[in-house]
This record gives structure tokens, sequence and C-alpha cells, in this order.
């Protein structure tokens, strides 16, 4: 049995989602938002077969196609999501304003958040955690696992699960020039 399988035992506290250890798993939970159904999809399916690989315990994907469903999510169930990869540019709310309107909730449950755009950098807001797209499975795991464990929302413990899966991974090359 995997280390992370053995040790990880956190919960959620009643007041606002503070983690604290209550000798229950308590699976990740995601919110993916973007307004395109098959990254949707693609993103589900590569948190679970990652996670799954990392022996790390994975709850329920949200799946939301714009930021303003993805407000009325946070705002329901804030103290139940654990991480939050969402696109910049999306039809009704892209992820900046998503995440202004939100910040509150988002900051008193310290949901990390990382914002993915294939257009330029510039659209993400000073000190959010981006990924250009498209960007390599072992990097957003590595980015994703990294921000889990800071937010204290995994054991520090599971950087060595992920020091060891990240070398038997596709190696990430350089753009040729």
């Amino acid at each position: 049995m995997a280390l992370c399988s053995v040790m990880r035992r956190v919960g959620v506290c009643e007041s606002g989602g503070r983690e604290m250890n209550t000798g229950e798993p308590r699976p990740i939970c995601f919110l993916v938002v973007d307004d395109e159904g098959a990254i949707l999809r693609g993103m589900e399916r590569m948190l679970r077969r990652t996670f799954e690989a990392l022996d790390i315990a994975i709850g329920e994907v949200i799946l939301v196609e714009d930021g303003t469903d993805a407000m009325a999510v946070v705002a329901d169930r804030g103290s139940e999501i654990d991480f939050i990869l969402c696109d910049v540019s999306m039809n009704r709310m892209g992820g900046p304003e998503f995440l202004r309107e939100s910040s509150g909730v988002i900051g008193r449950h310290g949901i990390p958040f990382l914002m993915q755009t294939g257009l330029h950098s510039t659209l993400v807001p000073a000190g959010v955690l981006f990924g250009s797209k498209p960007i390599a499975r072992a990097v957003l795991v590595a980015m994703i696992v990294t921000m889990l464990v800071t937010r204290g929302k995994l054991p520090p413990f599971v950087l060595l699960t992920l020091a060891e899966w990240l070398p038997k991974q596709p190696s990430i090359q350089a753009p040729k020039s």
C-alpha cells in the first residue's frame, strides 16, 4: 500500500473548510472551468488517472463551462472545493472576472487557483499562478500537488510520491527555436 493511502487522514472542520486531522480520509475535490467540453472531459480523465497513479484519493471533479456557473458552485460549495483550474477566456464570464467576483469565498476557504490560457499571459491577473496551454501533464500535476501541499490540503510527504512519479513521465522538451 502506498504511503499516501496509509498516511493521508484529513477532514473538513465546521468553521470555513479549514482542514484538521479527523482520522477519516477526505478525497480531493476539483472545480474545472472551461468553455470547451472536450477540455473539461479530458481534464477530468487526466486528474482521475493521475491522482489514482499517485495513490491520492480524488473525489468529485465539478465541471462548469463559464465563470458565472463557477461563481454559483463556489458560493454554494466553497468549503468542499480543494482546487480550481480555470480557463482565462470564456464566453459569458472569463477566469479573471470569476476570480475577482469570487475572491472572498476562494480566500476564506484557502482554495488554490490555477488559471490556464492559450493566449498571452498578460491576461492573467498579477499574482495568480498560470499555465500556458497546452501544458504538459507532468508540469500541471506538479503545480497542482505542490499548491495542495502548500495550502495544507495534502500532507508534505505526498511530494515524495510525486518525486518518484515525475521521472517516469514522458520527457518535457523545450520548444524549438
